[in-house]
């Protein structure tokens, strides 16, 4: 939801992905992965139902290894990459929740990468969905986004760690209403100023109405060496 508030109605369509959408796809032995999976984490017993789950949906699905016993505290980091590398996977599901799977992943890249895994991605409770622990939310909500609040409705001890989420949310809000602004800004035309050009000061002397130009002829006399039209005429000149 939030990202498809912040690609805006012109951006990239972004589609929604869940963890069980995630912990699936490279279980397909047709997908594009179809590695061996390691299951961490989630309640005891979760991990080991999730892994005969996706044995029954998906036949050619190959687990390398399960175990519940570990936390995302790194004093349990040890135990669980010795369990991953011995169990030659090339992908780890983790289900510790959030934030926890994520510092978790963050903190052993380096380890999971030299034990030759080369995905590690955090699927939240998906494990209890696929398990069958936890009914998932009927398809209408999960189109909404809203599936976090189904599962508050049915285990509503989970809502201390849903006091995050109006906090998510209104920051969500408040960087689409900006992005919207400044998009709304780029669109309006910019207005050049533009300033009246300069007039030109006059290259020459300026003559007065009746009074001769200095250096040149008063107004109306021919130029020099010219006759006038009464010199012409017979008229004797003034000057003459």
């Amino acid at each position: 939801v939030a990202a498809r508030w912040l690609a805006g109605r012109r951006g990239p369509r972004v589609a929604r992905v869940t963890g069980v959408d995630v912990t699936e796809h490279p279980a397909a032995p047709s997908g594009p992965l179809a590695a061996p999976l390691f299951l961490l984490g989630a309640a005891p017993g979760v991990a080991a139902a999730a892994s005969d789950a996706l044995a029954a949906r998906y036949p050619g699905v190959r687990i390398a290894g399960t175990w519940a016993g570990g936390t995302p505290d790194p004093v349990d980091d040890a135990n669980a990459l010795d369990r991953i590398a011995a169990s030659d996977a090339r992908a780890v599901i983790v289900a510790y929740g959030a934030p926890g799977q994520v510092l978790w992943v963050a903190r052993n890249r380096a380890a999971l990468g030299a034990a030759g895994v080369r995905v590690a991605v955090g699927v939240g409770g998906a494990l209890d969905y696929l398990a069958g622990r936890v009914p998932r939310a009927p398809a209408w909500l999960r189109r909404l986004g809203l599936e976090w609040l189904y599962r508050l409705a049915r285990q509503p001890r989970r809502w201390r760690r849903q006091l995050a989420l109006p906090v998510f949310a209104l920051r969500v809000v408040g960087e689409a209403l900006r992005r919207a602004w400044r998009r709304g800004n780029r669109a309006l035309p910019h207005v050049r100023r533009v300033d009246p050009a300069p007039v030109p000061a006059p290259s020459g002397p300026t003559s007065v109405p009746g009074r001769p130009v200095p250096g040149g002829t008063a107004p109306g006399a021919p130029p020099h060496g010219g006759t006038t039209r009464e010199d012409r005429a017979g008229v004797p000149s003034p000057n003459g």
